[in-house]
């Protein structure tokens, strides 16, 4: 039953999504954008903005315009993020820059980005202040990632970069639901606080699947954030805890660029024997039981399929 309700939202928005792309991309670019937006997302941000607005007791079908513009922000991002981290690998296929061209990919995110302001120009106050931060926020934390490549931060660096990086568009994300139905001050403060437990923990999840998943799950190339120096909480508690001198030389080998080659289970092995997982792993718990305090105001029948769909993203976290 409620894998149907999912399944009906989703066939709403994609609808609706596809539809506002069709009318107001041109011929030359709609192939690149259309290869990324149909390209196997999950949808998970629109949903929460969907169920964020039956959350309050409404009709979903309100937020469709907002959970329409942060699916397009997120979408723009991705031309983008592939482009500077030279990924060649998107959801299981060629990087859109590899298939159709690093000037075509550009000009199509740049694209995407003037259709979510085109869309969010009419909205509340609060809504377009939230996409802006969440803009400025998403653009900082590429900047420090960047900055810190291959250098060893501490854990709070690497929260943060989840956060500015991810955490802030789900932030929006919840914004969006509540401003969809004229949600108080009050409520839109709390929800703030859900989407950045919910974001903040998507990423930390991403950076578990990054290295524990299979490729052919994930659709991404499993070991990559590691060997290309991406400061995660692997590497920040690695850094710092105590375990044989080998062993922490040869991840900090691998980020730093020093071993090119490298066994990846034996990275696995490692991240296990020593807790770092399992750390890794409590700091989405932590944040998911924050979500479900903050949802305790609200009815049982209203937070159901909130909760539900909150378990069914985080459960990939805790498989390994």
């Amino acid at each position: 039953m409620k894998q149907v309700f999912f399944s009906e939202m989703l066939s709403a928005f994609e609808d609706y999504l596809n539809n506002y792309i069709e009318r107001h991309t041109n011929e030359i670019l709609a192939p690149v954008v259309l290869y990324v937006v149909r390209n196997g997302g999950k949808r998970i941000r629109p949903l929460y903005t969907l169920l964020t607005a039956q959350l309050l007791g409404h009709d979903w079908t309100i937020a469709l315009d907002y959970a329409v513009i942060v699916e397009l922000f997120h979408n723009a991002t991705l031309f983008h993020d592939d482009i500077m981290d030279q990924d060649a690998v998107r959801r299981g296929k060629e990087a859109v820059y590899i298939k159709h061209g690093v000037i075509e990919s550009i000009l199509s995110g740049d694209l995407l980005f003037g259709l979510t302001g085109y869309l969010a120009a009419n909205k509340s106050r609060r809504f377009l202040k939230s996409l802006a931060k969440t803009i400025i926020n998403t653009v900082s934390g590429q900047a420090l990632q960047l900055r810190n490549r291959r250098k060893i931060v501490d854990a709070e660096t690497c929260i943060k970069i989840a956060y500015l990086k991810t955490g802030s568009l789900f932030e929006t994300a919840l914004i969006g639901g509540g401003v969809a139905v004229n949600a108080d001050e009050s409520t839109l403060d709390r929800l703030a606080r859900m989407g950045q437990f919910i974001g903040t923990a998507y990423q930390l999840q991403d950076d578990i699947i990054g290295i524990f998943s299979e490729p052919e799950k994930s659709g991404k190339l499993v070991g990559i954030d590691l060997a290309n120096g991406d400061p995660t909480l692997f590497v920040a508690y690695t850094a710092n805890a105590e375990i044989p001198p080998e062993d922490k030389d040869y991840i900090l080998g691998i980020y730093q660029g020093k071993i090119k080659s490298f066994d990846l289970e034996r990275v696995r092995t490692i991240f296990k024997e020593y807790g770092i997982l399992r750390k890794v792993q409590n700091e989405i718990r932590r944040r998911v039981n924050a979500v479900k305090d903050l949802l305790s105001i609200y009815s049982h029948e209203n937070t159901n399929l909130f909760i539900k769909l909150t378990e069914i993203v985080f459960s990939k976290a805790f498989n390994f």
